[in-house]
């Protein structure tokens, strides 16, 4: 894979503008000074293809007074070669993957995808394997900050397991070790736990053959009581046969007593029934009779009644023009009030307009005096503004000069420190003097220590260090000079180690804390420029509002000699408009005046029509009063015809029901005579001292059968408890067994638990040496690429220890040079990255740190040499990587912000 470009917006010191950033194949620089953010661009590639962000928050990232930023990394794909950019916020939650060629949204966070989907989706296509961790990969091997990059080799040996073992994923073996135990404790427990089970169900089953028996002797008993039983209930179903016939004989009885009362109540209900139709048919035949009397009468009324009906219509058409009269009357005294009242407003119109031809001259001045006056009273609200904003000026100016007095003081304060840290470089230089003379120290005191050793052991023979033959004196004598220089030695290490490094490391710190004060001072005079402009701009700011102040302040002196002009005008612009209205509503009264009169005249002609229709209606009312009387004569007849007719229709009807009721009563009585015939039968039949002899049997034998029934009832119910009780002790003596068996798999389960345990322990070592011996061995040839030397050679221990032997002599890492250990950690990062992924990137920031001019000129010249990887970016500020790489970036910080130039 590789990358082609890295786009930031609002990130660290890139502003808003997209800044992008191209990556070839090969060696990329990405050059600038510090502060420049040069380690931003690593650091953007780490948080959108490997999820590590290296700062406390994301808010670290975004670019100061910024809410959030946005990095777009573009990669070409392991898995199919197509392009792809991953864009990530910072200081948003918004994350997601864009193919290139078709600007196709693949996956997105805020609609179809979560982060981890995202993560496994740059695993597959940028080749980690799936147990790979791609935070550890990137800061491990990919783009190790720089504070970590030699570090993390010169850490104790359990320090170095925790950053190593996760990488290289050997610690899985010491958690399934450490899995294993736990399962092993579980077997042991679950074993004790069914030894409990099995003492337990042995007691449980110890009796199961005595029940056994019992259960028989019980089955033999209820048999013999469920014979008896059955003769009982046999006995019982014959005398009950006979019982149910003599029921039988009863209940027909019983039902034709009730038969026989029932027809004589339905006898005595129909002859009651025959009384009431009597009744009814007398009151029709009568009803008949008034109708015959009053006929005459009726139809007189029902004719008197239409013709009455026809004259109210006449009174009602009547009415209705009377009606419509008086609405024209009503009206014509309207139109005569309105006529008065029209008359004088045209007289109240006439003198308004008067008013207003007098009242015009003064109204335009009162005008123009207040527009006047509300210009000056808006300039006065003007000034006042601008004076609260001279104010606020004001205290922003002194502000802004309290922060100039103190970013002045601390920048002081920052100048006094250039001088220590310009020690800097030199204290370090005489730093690493010290460990190599203290290397060297100790490399002297084991060569003395041995030939210490030596001489304690050699009476005789020539001396180990001088090749003179020894006596006894010569050999003490060199033991002595042997053993001071040890001491010498040793104290001179202690010298160094608790005095002068001690002492030097301290001066170190404070140089460079003074440098990283010193590193301040571009950005503070910056700021202080800044903040001189504003002081410039804000004092100007208040010079212009205070002459816009004075120019207002002429403009209103003159308000008071105004206002006196408007008060010894009054107010004619209220009288003006007063007569105005006057004037407006009461113009057109002359017109209206007009078209009053007009419809007066109408009306006077309506009305008159009117009386002359009335003229036909004469008399009506007499002729409507004489029928109403006669009406009145004839309503008792009238009402007798209506109420009797109806029950006169009804004679015949009647005389019907009659003749059916007194047919169906001597029905009724013959029926009767026919069931009391029958009732003396069935009477004969029915013999009642047997019924009571049979009854009594039957209740002897139920209290028998109820007895034994109980018995054996109670019995079965003890047989089903013992068969439960069996049945119980039988499935118990089943989990017996089973535990029985459970327990011997349990055994075998721990002893081959306790030989996985031995088996997972003896394999984390002989896997990390596997995996360190491959590693080492590509480091050592990545190594000496590096160093660009055959006579070196690189071992990576399984202690993670790195070793350097070169013509036979081993050195330490701590023992290394600067130079060495930035190529040792470089080609074992490297090694491991190459053996564990596909991922053929690198990016390294400040590899040549602490180098003198030669060991970095060399390192720049090795790492074009280096293979195996397809694109290496280097993050520096030394311009020794300009002129040697296929792609320089320059970043270089313009008014606060990063500038992107290529060479």
């Amino acid at each position: 894979m590789k990358i082609t470009e890295v786009e930031l917006s609002n990130i660290k010191s890139y502003d808003d503008d997209i800044n992008s950033i191209d990556l070839t194949e090969g060696i990329n620089a990405v050059i600038g000074q510090n502060g420049a953010g040069k380690s931003t661009v690593q650091e953007a590639v780490g948080y959108a293809l490997f999820d590590y962000l290296g700062l406390s928050s994301q808010s670290d990232f975004v670019r100061n007074g910024e809410n959030s930023g946005t990095v777009r990394v573009t990669f070409v794909s392991n898995m199919d070669d197509e392009k792809y950019i991953v864009e990530r916020k910072a200081g948003r939650s918004r994350y997601r993957v864009i193919r290139e060629k078709d600007n196709k949204e693949i996956l997105d966070t805020r609609s179809d995808a979560n982060k981890e989907d995202i993560v496994t989706w740059l695993r597959d296509h940028l080749g980690v394997p799936e147990s790979t961790d791609l935070e550890k990969l990137w800061k491990s091997s990919i783009g190790v900050p720089q504070t970590q990059f030699t570090d993390d080799f010169a850490k104790t040996p359990s320090n170095r397991e925790d950053v190593f073992n996760p990488l290289l994923e050997v610690d899985v073996y010491d958690e399934a070790w450490n899995d294993l135990l736990d399962v092993n404790k579980a077997i042991k427990r679950e074993k004790q736990d069914l030894k409990e089970d099995i003492e337990n169900l042995k007691g449980k089953v110890e009796n199961l053959d005595e029940k056994r028996e019992e259960k028989e002797e019980l089955e033999d008993e209820i048999e013999e009581e469920q014979e008896e039983l059955e003769e009982l209930q046999e006995e019982k179903e014959e005398l009950e046969e006979r019982k149910e016939e003599l029921e039988e004989l009863e209940d027909d009885i019983s039902d034709l007593d009730g038969k026989i009362d029932k027809k004589e109540n339905t006898i005595e209900n129909k002859e009651e029934a025959l009384e009431d139709a009597e009744d009814d048919l007398e009151e029709a035949e009568d009803a008949q009779e008034t109708i015959e009397e009053v006929e005459e009468e009726y139809e007189e009324y029902e004719e008197k009644d239409d013709q009455l009906d026809d004259l109210r219509e006449r009174q009602s058409e009547r009415d209705e023009i009377k009606e419509e009269k008086n609405e024209l009357e009503n009206k014509r005294t309207e139109l005569k009030t309105k006529k008065e009242g029209l008359e004088d407003d045209v007289d109240d119109a006439e003198e308004a307009k008067e008013t207003m031809e007098d009242l015009e001259d003064d109204v335009e001045r009162q005008e123009e005096l207040e527009e006047t006056l509300d210009d000056i009273e808006d300039k006065e609200d003007e000034i006042e503004d601008l004076e609260g904003e001279v104010e606020e000026a004001e205290e922003a100016l002194e502000d802004i000069e309290e922060d100039i007095e103190e970013l002045e003081e601390e920048i002081s304060e920052i100048e006094e420190l250039e001088d220590k840290a310009d020690e800097l470089d030199e204290l370090e230089e005489e730093e690493q003097e010290l460990r190599d003379e203290k290397a060297k120290l100790e490399g002297s005191i084991e060569d003395l220590e041995e030939a210490i050793e030596t001489l304690e052991d050699t009476d005789e023979a020539e001396c180990p260090t001088c090749g003179q033959d020894l006596d006894k004196e010569h050999r003490e004598g060199v033991l002595k000079d042997k053993r001071e220089e040890k001491s010498e030695a040793e104290d001179r290490i202690s010298e160094i180690e608790e005095e002068e490094l001690d002492d030097l490391e301290k001066e170190i710190e404070e140089a460079e804390d003074a440098e990283k004060q010193v590193n301040r001072l571009p950005d503070l005079n910056e700021k202080l420029e800044g903040l001189e402009e504003d002081r410039d701009e804000k004092e100007e700011e208040i010079e212009n509002l205070e002459e816009e102040i004075e120019e207002l302040e002429d403009a209103v002196d003159e308000k008071d000699e105004l206002e006196e002009e408007l008060d010894e005008l009054g107010d004619p612009k209220s009288e003006y408009d007063s007569a105005e209205t006057i004037y407006e509503d009461k113009k057109e009264a002359e017109n209206d005046l007009e078209e009053v009169e007009g419809d007066l005249e109408q009306l006077e002609d309506k009305i008159e029509e009117k009386e002359e229709e009335l003229e036909e209606f004469e008399g009506l009312d007499n002729e409507i009063e004489e029928l109403e009387e006669r009406l009145e004569e004839l309503e008792d007849a009238h009402e007798k015809y209506i109420s009797k007719k109806e029950t006169a229709k009804k004679v015949e009807e009647r005389q019907e029901k009659v003749d059916s009721l007194e047919e169906d009563i001597e029905e009724l009585e013959d029926d009767v005579e026919e069931f009391e015939d029958e009732l003396e039968g069935l009477e004969e039949q029915f013999d009642e001292e047997e019924y009571e002899e049979v009854q009594e049997r039957v209740s002897e034998l139920q209290g028998d059968i109820g007895s034994l029934d109980g018995t054996i009832e109670t019995k079965q119910d003890n047989l089903e408890d013992l068969e439960d009780e069996i049945e119980e002790m039988e499935e118990q003596k089943e989990k017996l067994d089973d535990k029985r068996d459970e327990f011997e798999e349990l055994e075998a389960d721990l002893e081959f638990g306790e030989f996985l345990r031995e088996s997972v322990d003896d394999a984390r070592p002989l896997m990390t040496e596997i995996l360190v011996k491959q590693i080492s061995a590509e480091a050592n040839k990545i190594y000496r690429q590096l160093r660009g030397t055959a006579t070196e050679e690189l071992e990576w221990r399984s202690d993670y220890e790195i070793v350097i032997r070169e013509n036979g002599e081993e050195k330490a890492f701590e023992k290394l040079s600067g130079g060495e250990q930035m190529s040792a950690a470089l080609a074992v990062r490297l090694a491991i990255l190459e053996l564990l992924s596909d991922v053929d990137i690198v990016f390294l920031d400040e590899p040549t740190t602490n180098l003198d001019q030669e060991k970095r000129r060399n390192l720049v010249d090795q790492l074009q040499n280096l293979e195996g990887f397809e694109q290496l970016t280097v993050v520096s500020h030394d311009g020794a990587f300009e002129s040697v790489t296929e792609h320089a970036i320059t970043l270089e910080k313009v008014d606060g912000a990063t500038e992107v130039k290529l060479q």
